[in-house]
């Protein structure tokens, strides 16, 4: 076991091209959406359409390898939330932002729950998070901003 968390501090803490990490991570989630994602006209899937919650967690999961080379206790925890909160807590995220991911995430956890115990698919009518939704992709459509290169800017 500590021979793992070695390695995993490791690979978390290693210092990483803002701009590259960002797409990296954009490729990623651009790829297990095309993969999982089965788009259904005035259907939301909880998980694997975008502004759901995979986008969440890969949001989540960038801004904790974005951010632990500098901030190395943001690795003691484990899940996303925890994440969430430490990234908040040294304000590596805007307070609103965590807001409305940790909003997002527990609205949409507690709906799979609930269509998991029943037994049926967790997809909802597509009204049923629209708000929320745009709300978590606005926040992907920042960090572009931020962490993308532009025509016009060069690299950043």
């Amino acid at each position: 076991k500590e021979e793992f968390e070695k390695i995993r501090h490791d690979a978390l803490t290693k210092k990483r091209d803002k701009g590259l990490l960002f797409k990296d991570v954009w490729d990623m989630r651009q790829k297990v959406i095309s993969q999982l994602s089965k788009r259904t006209p005035g259907l939301f899937h909880l998980k694997n359409d975008p502004g759901g919650v995979i986008d969440i967690e890969f949001i989540i999961q960038f801004l904790t390898l974005l951010n632990a080379p500098s901030h190395p206790e943001l690795l003691r925890w484990r899940s996303h939330m925890h994440f969430l909160d430490e990234l908040e807590r040294l304000h590596l995220v805007e307070k609103e932002d965590a807001s409305v991911l940790r909003s997002a995430y527990i609205q949409m956890r507690h709906t799979i729950h609930r269509l998991s115990l029943q037994e049926t698919k967790l997809v909802v009518e597509e009204s049923q998070f629209k708000d929320t939704r745009k709300k978590v992709l606005d926040i992907w459509e920042k960090l572009s901003k931020d962490f993308l290169p532009t025509k016009d800017s060069g690299e950043k």
